[in-house]
């Protein structure tokens, strides 16, 4: 299941899409190399990625210069923006689907938020 972009806090919603990414990377570590078990855990990963990339995206695009939102969601000690990329650097993805863009979008939006809350002076 998809989070639908800010249908409740942006706190809130990331909370949960890390929950459930934190637990498809569970479901890819333990499909090991099953043909059918390690495709379907593979696509509710890269679904999460995705939702992550665009809530972070979101977020980034709807803020004025104060960057109150970000900092409330992934400042601080920045814990879910390190969550996104704990993840990110966990996972190896079979053949079928290391070339799904969503992972690497994924961690671009890490960095530009990574990148925001450095120029804060926030962390990273």
């Amino acid at each position: 299941m998809r989070e639908t972009p800010l249908e409740a806090p942006p706190e809130e919603a990331m909370d949960r899409i890390l929950a459930r990414m934190e637990a498809a990377l569970r479901e890819v570590d333990l499909a090991g190399d099953s043909i059918v078990k390690l495709p379907k855990a593979e696509l509710d990963l890269l679904s999460q990625l995705e939702a992550a990339r665009d809530l972070m995206m979101l977020v980034l695009q709807s803020e004025s210069r104060d960057r109150r939102i970000l900092q409330r969601v992934f400042g601080g000690n920045c814990v879910r923006v390190s969550r996104v990329r704990a993840v990110l650097e966990a996972v190896i993805f079979s053949d079928m689907n290391c070339r799904d863009q969503r992972a690497s979008t994924c961690s671009s939006a890490c960095e530009s938020v990574e990148q925001v809350l450095a120029d804060l002076g926030l962390g990273f």
